[in-house]
């Protein structure tokens, strides 16, 4: 090679041409001609013609001429030898061979025109070539022996080949662990779903699957809905801290935008759950009507030094503290054009910050030092704009504060005067700037109040001293594993080793801020002291410690409250109503707020209770206001409002005796200003204003209650349950305790820096992965039973409901153990057809386009959290998911929380009631939700595993009560643990809080999931234990679940915690679509594992082909060089000098205007070939039988044949096609005989009277009766009369098969002298499905000779059904005629039976086959879905009375009627019917009736009930002692109506003395069976001058407005429901004419004179009385003698038919008398049946007519029996009186027998 390079640099060098200049003629780079020279490559035969001519020699004497300094002496000797050839170097000719075999790209520039020239000259070219063959030719003839390999085998080539593939291979394999490892998230990524759903053919036709309905249509009108409602949290969260001169707000101005805030705006905190970002600052600002400085708006964001982008979230996140102000104010140029405000944005993020970080509370790099802080520059701008509006440059100055919880004011106060408006705008989502806008041109009014306390310094509130994790001390880096901030590798001692101490204790936010308040002004507890002083001047003082107290805000009108009511409820609860009055000229809503104050007692600071100043208990927001309008308010105050978590004593809630206070406030400042107040302050004594004491109520309480608030929901006993999570009761602990912060000595207990260490026993105890032994009692469980069920069919069924077990059994250990690995979404289970669902994260909603939880807080609107969360619940259930991780339920504990923008507020009652608002509406679309974190995960720096040491009131106080109420009232399905221990304990392997508190006290039903990712010490088992059901991570390690293969105990909490999550599923969103007789087919691959799998297996093939190649270039290599040996020459030299194969260079392939050598290309071309064949050849078959799979697994195979019954099915395993038309003969197996008469048949009658019958049972075939009988019925006995029956009876059978089968069906009839369609007889249903025979059918004529009519039996076949395993219903419903019905039989290879009864008919299907009316009764069809049982049961008449519920769906009018649907419960599953209501009444002027109490039907119950006499009553008289009865004593008023009507009622009562009473405290009014609740209160009557008269004071009540009475008699009864007062009379507004019903008004009414009957003991005849007026008796006669005696009057009646009558008796009052009851005077019987009677006598007023007052009583009703029927009435002796008659009333005909 070197005699080319040597030759080129001689002739180069005698011509004076230059390296570059020789390049430049042959368009190539002086690199290459470097080359050349040099040895490195070699000039291709082209160029060698080209340098010849340029050198200006032949191509001859360049190729033969010997080396001009380095002669080869061997070729030179060769030559020699051989004269008579051609005198040619042999090592020349080898170069040349080489230089045409291996061309380089260097050597492939464009061919230049000397190049074409060259090429012209043929003879040159031919000329080389005939000295190439001369010296092959003679090199072969020398070597004959050696053979190069081709030039394939080259080692080079193979071993980078072998090394390439095998990386390839390897990478492949170990990424495919992973991907398979995490194959449901990839699918979930991906769209791709786990399996199929295969619905079987014999799925019942009407059965409804979509058990939950969408309002919207489809996803775009659920987003466009969210943003609507986005835009109102925005609007009703913005919360206004000063507006001086109402300067705010600004109007469709021109504005100037300042801070790094303005375009780095937070829509919400980062993280997983961040919302997606929306319009920038200047967009929605422009958009309401703002003209925005473009010139400032471009400098700053041109200022990228100080921003940054972060891609993950796609929002703008600080680098720096705030843009210099140098460099903004570059801009001044601008600002005079858009000088109406300048709107300065300051801007703090929240969130995860790097996936577990909270904000800093020193070393931020602020003034102060904490995060929130002011930064220099920050101070400086507001500093330098401040100046700008002082001198003009700006009319207005306004700052909106961007932050998730607040600020610190301290700085920001300096300028408060100078700066014209401060308004909180929060973190708005994805659209709420566009709000903001509206709101600063005043389009929209701002009504926020703040979720938290707005404070100079964050570092002001107790919890910061021990917000930021401590380290035991024993264990800071011990086994740390890597650093202290990574997770990543961490050892064990990592997550044992952080910890946090709660030694604030109750008193977080303004529970702390408003408590030590009071005690300053109370001068108590030391609470001026310094301790906890931040940026107080002399000690503590609120009003330098607080900038704006929780529940704060202004608005752009004011309101003013005016006197509340507090009414106290039976249940101890409270209704607080006040009505609310706009006093401004601009429309405004407002959050009307109620603050309790529980004493702080001896025994609290005894037994270390804490009680805070004042408490949130209540709240409501107003509707918009119109200006100079009212809005009445109620809010109901809970009993539980005033209880106390007692710790150390009672170890359980306790309400303590003392003075309460309730308080109507506007924030918790003015809350605790009335408060004081009502104690008797003012100013003087040091508050910094007056409080309202009209907003106050005091209630006394004068026993302790140590009873009442110790049971749960569900029953449970509340007592102590976290002893080891409080450091200061942990038994495992060393010496050191914990100072709780305490309101006895604010300044001796104020928190500090608890420094802990770890024993042994702690060390164990924070340790992970428990030995659990297997209980010796305990059982394995059963897998994978064959009961028939699938989790469809335990939809609506009770947690508790044994269904469970079975179709528990039904599962296997591995799908369970598959169940807990729930990374967003849990596992299909195809034993019981479970669903796998997707679940995603959301905490502003998996839409991520609401606003940060916080600023939804601020609306204090329950009703709108509800409307998110429906929103939030619709986007899920139109994405396909069944469950959303949210929402987020921790404490603002402090404002240095890294996810407080997930959270609500610093209150626990603001919280839980948003909380459960939100859960509600999320759910309501069969979303569940999974509430985070549960519980005290408040923190998120060093999260994972971090001890969180809290006392169990402020556990329960605070932390545990937020998530209470979603729970227990809103039936929350799903909780979420969080990363921390509570004491040494994950909290999801924490027994006493997953199951004690959650489960037993709260009575939760659904599942517990782990945060995510899953770490080591949040053991699996563990957690299983403690309540937590499943893993939130999918590649976790199973070893510890696959115990539960040997250990019984472990096996049987997995199949609890299974039964948990499928409780969940099974009544969710995600069985949509899912019916009875759904199946899951599992997709077992996808093209994306196809395609690794492929690429695998190419991979493979192309190592082992490279492997194979490099071993046979090795071994011809070898060979080569042994032959080379045995010639005394080696390969080099071989190659060198005596080439095997000369070859003209092939020309390079042009790629645009790239020269690629041919060889190169080919190279490349073959590798990418094979990788693309090795994933095609694989890949691709994958992806299209994935495809299939996954799409087309077709599943119609026949039963009968085994063929594909789709005809138009491509599966490649559905070859053979199903020809159809299979005959009954087709079927092979046992014929099975199933009776008619033991079938049931279900009748649809109209005239109520069965015609089809079953009979003709035990026939007599000897009988000379039977000769009709020529052939006989299968089991001697048929149906007959089908033909007179109804169409639409039906006769149904119930197959149990053994599996899944095919089946001749073959009807047995009786046939009759025509032919009959089989179609006009029945329609055939199978398992609900209609089936339709081959060809038509026809049941022909009996033979006269051998056969009767209608008993000729022959067997006709139908033709082939399917038959499901299990229960079969084969159903035939009559159409039009009907033949006499013997059995059918049934051909199968299965075993077919009739099912056995089941010992419990657990599982009962209901339907409705008669539905109910107003007016008459239904029925309700039900069966056994195992053994076919079947019942039926009644519905009753549809009516408020007998527990159905109405639903108004068209309103009525006057002109037409409305409609109502009515549901009805029964065994847990409603049935919902329609009905009509009737028109609106005209609107007749109402006329008033009065109807007098006395006169009504009085029921008593102990005799108490008196008719009192008072002037002061109309007529006379009233109902007196009512207050003295029990529950039960009533008024009954019967009154007729003439019309349908809608009536006011009002009642004539008194006020008591004392305090106000509610009238549904003392009567239920039940009008025609119907009980109304009427709201209204009586209030006390405070008038002196009725005092002596206040029980015969009347007063007229309007207790109810519009209710309806119908046409006819009307019953109203007022029934005793508490402390009933006295009672004159009810009067009735009515536009139809009223009167008191005739007492006989229905049916027949029979009078019977006493004197008439048979008289016995002391009983008699009388007609007059000496001393007495007799009044007058009807008949002139009456029975006497049972004063004193016994006595008795005996009768019989005679009734026509059974029926029931009323009782009457005629009995002469007395003018003083005893025991004035019924059944203390008299016995009565009824054909010897005993009845009794709670009526009370009157007295008799008129002394003339003593024992004579008669008046007739409705004693009792009875039952009469057809025919006579025998009364005795005896007296008891005891002062009864003389008797007229009696009277029976009833709907029947009665006759009096007489004696």
């Amino acid at each position: 090679m070197k005699n080319y390079g040597e030759k080129i640099a001689y002739y180069r060098r005698v011509k004076g041409i230059s390296q570059s200049e020789l390049a430049e003629k042959l368009n190539l780079t002086r690199q290459a001609i470097s080359r050349w020279e040099r040895g490195k490559t070699e000039p291709d035969l082209d160029s060698i013609i080209l340098l010849c001519k340029i050198f200006g020699i032949s191509t001859d004497e360049f190729l033969l001429e010997e080396a001009i300094e380095y002669e080869d002496k061997r070729s030179s000797s060769s030559m020699n030898d051989k004269e008579e050839e051609p005198q040619v170097a042999e090592h020349v000719t080898e170069e040349v061979v080489e230089t045409i075999e291996a061309e380089t790209a260097e050597n492939t520039g464009k061919e230049t025109e000397e190049i074409a020239a060259a090429e012209s000259k043929d003879e040159s070219r031919e000329d080389c070539k005939d000295v190439l063959v001369v010296e092959r030719e003679k090199k072969q003839n020398k070597y004959p022996n050696v053979k190069r390999p081709l030039g394939i085998f080259k080692l080079p080539l193979w071993i980078s080949m072998t090394s390439v593939w095998a990386v390839l291979l390897i990478a492949v394999i170990i990424g495919s662990q992973f991907a398979f490892a995490y194959k449901k998230t990839i699918n979930s990524f991906l769209g791709l779903r786990m399996y199929y759903l295969v619905e079987d053919e014999e799925a019942a036709e009407d059965e409804d699957t979509e058990y939950f309905k969408s309002n919207y249509e489809n996803k775009d009108e659920v987003n466009a809905e969210t943003k609507k409602l986005s835009l109102q949290e925005q609007r009703e969260g913005t919360t206004i801290l000063w507006n001086k001169d109402d300067a705010f707000p600004l109007g469709k101005v021109s504005v100037s935008l300042f801070g790094l805030g303005s375009f780095a705006y937070c829509n919400s905190g980062n993280g997983s759950g961040a919302a997606y970002a929306g319009i920038d600052m200047k967009t929605a600002f422009e958009n309401a009507g703002l003209k925005v400085n473009p010139v400032l708006w471009n400098n700053l964001k041109g200022q990228t030094d100080y921003w940054r982008i972060d891609d993950n979230y796609k929002q703008y996140h600080k680098k720096t503290s705030e843009i210099p102000w140098e460099k903004q104010n570059a801009s001044a140029s601008s600002y005079g054009e858009y000088s109406d405000a300048a709107i300065y944005v300051l801007t703090r993020e929240s969130g995860e910050v790097g996936w577990g970080n909270d904000l800093k509370t020193t070393g931020a790099g602020t003034i102060d030092g904490d995060y929130f802080s002011l930064f220099d520059r920050e101070k400086q701008v507001i500093r330098q704009l401040v100046a700008l509006r002082k001198n003009g440059t700006f009319k207005k100055l306004v700052v909106l504060l961007n932050t998730a919880e607040g600020i610190g004011f301290r700085h920001l106060s300096e300028f408060e005067s100078d700066i014209d408006a401060c308004v909180w705008i929060g973190q708005g989502g994805t659209y709420g700037l566009e709000e903001v806008g509206r709101i600063l041109t005043g389009e929209s009014t701002p009504s926020g109040h703040l979720p938290d306390t707005f404070v100079y310094s964050g570092l002001s509130a107790p919890a910061s001293v021990n917000h930021e994790y401590d380290v035991y001390e024993n264990l800071s880096g011990k086994d740390w594993g890597s650093d202290e901030g990574s997770y990543s590798g961490a050892g064990r001692g990592y997550f044992m080793a952080h910890y946090t101490v709660y030694a604030e204790g109750i008193y977080i936010g303004y529970k702390y801020y408003e408590t030590r308040y009071e005690d300053t002004i109370l001068k108590q507890g030391n609470a001026n002291g310094a301790a906890g002083a931040k940026c107080s001047t002399n000690g503590w003082n609120y009003s330098e410690e607080v900038a704006y107290p929780y529940g704060y805000g202004l608005s752009y009108t004011t309101f003013d409250y005016g006197t509340p009511t507090f009414t106290p409820n039976a249940d101890g609860s409270y209704t607080v109503k006040i009505t609310v009055t706009n006093t401004g000229d601009k429309d405004g809503a407002d959050a009307v707020q109620v603050y309790v104050q529980r004493p702080y007692t001896e025994h609290d600071k005894r037994y270390k209770i804490e009680q805070a100043a004042v408490n949130l208990v209540g709240f409501k927001k107003t509707g918009v206001i119109k200006a100079g309008g009212t809005e009445d308010v109620e809010i109901k105050v809970a009993a539980d409002a005033f209880k106390t978590y007692d710790a150390f004593d009672k170890k359980t809630y306790i309400r303590e005796a003392g003075k309460y206070y309730l308080t109507v406030a506007e924030d918790s400042h003015k809350a605790t200003n009335n408060i004081l107040a009502a104690k008797g302050k003012t100013k003087a004594d040091g508050m910094d204003e007056d409080g309202n004491v009209k907003l106050v109520k005091e209630i006394t309480f004068t026993d302790n209650d140590y009873t009442t608030f110790t049971k749960s929901s569900t029953g449970a006993t509340i007592t102590n349950k976290f002893d080891d999570c409080d450091w200061n009761t942990y038994e495992n602990k060393d010496s050191t305790n914990i100072t709780y912060l305490s309101r006895s000595d604010w300044n001796g207990t104020y928190p500090k820096k608890v420094k802990l260490t770890v024993n042994a026993k702690m060390y164990d105890d924070l340790d992970w992965d428990k030995e659990y032994a297997a209980d010796p009692n305990d059982k394995m469980p059963k897998y994978g039973e064959q009961n028939g069920l699938t989790l469809i069919m335990l939809r609506g069924k009770d947690y508790d409901d044994p269904a469970w077990d079975d179709l528990l059994d039904e599962t296997t250990l591995e799908e369970q153990i598959e169940l807990m690995k729930a990374a967003y979404g849990t596992a299909s289970m195809t034993s019981i057809v479970k669903p796998g669902e997707r679940v995603s994260d959301g905490p502003l909603g998996i839409q991520r386009n609401f606003t940060a939880t916080s600023l939804l807080a601020a609306t204090f609107n329950e009703e709108l959290a509800e409307k998110v969360g429906e929103l939030m619940g619709e986007y899920a259930f139109h994405t396909k998911k069944g469950g959303i991780y949210a929402p987020g339920a921790n404490m603002h504990r402090s404002m240095y929380g890294g996810r407080g923008y997930e959270y609500y507020s610093e209150d626990t009652f603001l919280s839980s009631r948003m909380l459960a608002m939100q859960v509600r509406g999320i759910q309501s679309v069969g979303v569940y939700v999974n509430i985070k974190h549960f519980v005290l995960n408040d923190q998120d720096s060093s999260r994972k595993g971090i001890s969180t040491w809290v006392s169990e009131q402020a556990l329960r106080e605070i932390y545990l009560e937020t998530f209470r109420a979603c729970v227990e009232e809103e039936n929350a399905m799903g909780v979420m643990t969080g990363f921390n221990r509570v004491g040494t304990t994950w909290c999801g392997a924490l027994s006493a809080l997953n199951n004690g508190v959650l489960r037993e006290e709260w009575g939760f039903k659904g599942f517990v999931i782990s945060d995510c990712p899953w770490q080591i010490y949040m053991g699996t088992v563990d957690g299983l234990f403690g309540g937590n059901d499943c893993i939130l991570y999918e590649s976790i390690d199973l070893t510890q679940y696959e115990k539960a293969k040997t250990n019984a105990t472990i096996a049987l909490k997995l199949r609890e915690a299974t039964k948990h999550i499928l409780y969940v599923v099974a009544n969710s969103s995600s069985m949509n679509g899912y019916s009875s007789a759904t199946k899951i087919i599992p997709i077992t691959s996808w093209w994306w594992s196809n395609a690794i799998i492929g690429l695998i297996v190419g991979f493979a093939a192309l190592f082992a082909i490279s492997a194979v190649m490099l071993a046979l270039t090795i071994i011809l290599r070898l060979r080569y060089k042994a032959a080379c040996s045995s010639y005394g020459v080696t390969t080099k030299e071989y190659e060198t000098y005596y080439k095997a194969e000369i070859y003209e260079k092939p020309k390079p392939v042009k790629i645009g205007k790239l020269y690629v050598p041919r060889n190169l290309f080919i190279s490349i071309t073959a590798i990418v070939l094979a990788i693309v064949i090795a994933g095609l050849s694989f890949g691709t078959v994958g992806i299209v039988g994935a495809v299939k799979s996954a799409n087309h697994k077709c599943g119609h195979v026949c039963l009968v044949c085994g063929g594909c019954k789709d005809k138009t099915c491509e599966e490649k395993n559905c070859a053979t096609k199903c020809p159809g038309n299979h005959k009954v003969a087709d079927i092979t197996g046992e014929t099975y005989t199933f009776e008619a008469e033991d079938a049931l048949i279900v009748e649809n009658t109209t005239s109520g009277t069965k015609k089809a019958q079953k009979g003709k049972e035990g026939i007599d075939k000897t009988s000379p009766d039977n000769t009709q009988y020529k052939s006989y019925p299968s089991g001697n006995a048929y149906i007959y009369k089908l033909s007179q029956a109804e169409a639409g009876t039906e006769v149904k059978f119930k197959i149990y098969a053994d599996r899944k089968c095919a089946a001749g069906l073959i009807m047995r009839m009786g046939h009759t002298s025509r032919d009959v369609d089989l179609t006009s007889i029945f329609k055939i249903k199978v398992n609900g499905k209609a089936i339709n025979p081959q060809g038509n059918i026809v049941f022909g004529t009996y033979d006269k000779e051998t056969e009767q009519l209608y008993f000729a039996w022959r067997d006709t076949d139908i033709g082939v059904i399917t038959l499901k395993e299990g229960v079969n219903d084969i159903t035939f419903v009559k159409t039009q005629t009907g033949l006499n019905f013997d059995c059918i039989k049934l051909v199968s290879s299965a075993k077919l039976e009739t099912p056995k009864e089941c010992e419990e008919h657990t599982f009962i299907e209901y339907t409705v086959d008669k539905a109910p009316t107003e007016t008459t009764e239904g029925t309700l069809y039900s069966y056994c879905s195992v053994c076919g049982k079947e019942t039926t049961e009644t519905l009753p008449a549809i009516s408020e009375a007998n527990g159905y519920k109405k639903t108004v769906t068209k309103e009525a009018t006057i002109d037409e009627t409305g409609e109502a649907e009515w549901t009805y419960t029964f065994n847990e599953k409603e049935y919902k019917f329609k009905t009509t209501i009737a028109k609106l009444p005209d609107t007749t002027p109402k006329t008033t009736y009065l109807f007098e109490a006395e006169d009504s039907e009085i029921t008593s119950v102990n005799g108490n009930v008196t008719v009192g006499i008072a002037d002061s009553a109309s007529g006379g008289k009233y109902i007196d002692k009512m207050s003295a009865e029990a529950n039960g004593a009533s008024l009954t008023f019967r009154i007729t109506a003439e019309k349908d009507c809608s009536v006011d009622f009002t009642v004539r009562s008194i006020k008591h003395y004392q305090d106000e009473r509610p009238f549904d405290g003392q009567y239920s009014i039940i009008i025609n069976g119907t009980t109304y609740k009427t709201g209204f209160v009586v209030e006390p009557n405070t008038n002196p001058d009725d005092k002596a008269t206040i029980w015969t004071t009347f007063y007229d009540f309007k207790v109810l407005e519009g209710v309806p009475l119908k046409k006819g008699e009307n019953t109203i009864v007022l029934a005793r429901a508490g402390l009933a007062l006295n009672l004159d009379a009810i009067k009735i507004d009515s536009s139809a004419k009223l009167s008191w019903s005739e007492k006989s008004s229905t049916g027949s009414s029979l009078t019977i004179e006493a004197e008439d009957c048979t008289l016995g003991g002391t009983a008699k005849i009388a007609t007059s009385d000496s001393s007495y007026d007799v009044n007058n008796p009807s008949g002139g006669k009456f029975v006497g003698g049972l004063s004193a005696k016994v006595g008795s009057v005996t009768f019989t009646v005679t009734a026509k038919n059974a029926c029931k009558a009323t009782f009457i008796l005629c009995y002469g009052n007395k003018t003083s008398d005893g025991d004035r009851k019924f059944d203390t005077k008299y016995s009565l019987t009824v054909n010897g049946t005993a009845y009794t009677s709670n009526i009370l006598f009157n007295l008799n007023t008129d002394s003339k007519t003593h024992y004579f007052g008669w008046e007739e009583y409705v004693v009792c009703t009875v039952d009469l029996v057809e025919g006579d029927n025998t009364f005795v009435l005896t007296s008891k002796g005891v002062t009864a009186s003389n008797i007229d008659y009696f009277k029976l009333e009833s709907s029947d005909e009665l006759t009096f027998k007489k004696a």
